[in-house]
């Protein structure tokens, strides 16, 4: 199945490429294939089987875990656990607040 490249709904602009994202993933990957914004691959499930092809849209600085075969994206140290994440870009710090432009 084709890639049809970055969507704009997803934060990048078409045509804006991201560095292809670390974390563990990597180590229980297979035919994976980046295309702008648009990463997917296959990884290995906890019974010991490969997954089916799981895609994901990344943006710049996320990494991902191995979630059952699946992406999952890893809250960095120091911030709020939770699914925000998934939604969250331009992410900060300042003190006790957290700052992020969020999704609908």
């Amino acid at each position: 199945r084709g890639l049809s490249g970055p969507r704009p709904d997803r934060w990048s602009q078409p045509g804006e490429g991201v560095s292809f994202p670390q974390g563990p993933w990597v180590q229980t990957a297979s035919d994976v294939q980046l295309e702008g914004n648009h990463l997917c691959a296959r990884m290995r499930r906890p019974d010991g089987f490969w997954g089916s092809r799981d895609c994901v849209f990344v943006q710049a600085g996320q990494t991902f875990d191995n979630d059952g075969g699946k992406f999952r994206v890893q809250t960095p140290t120091g911030l709020p656990g939770g699914t925000w994440i998934t939604t969250a870009r331009n992410i900060r710090r300042e003190g006790d607040l957290v700052y992020a432009d969020l999704r609908k």
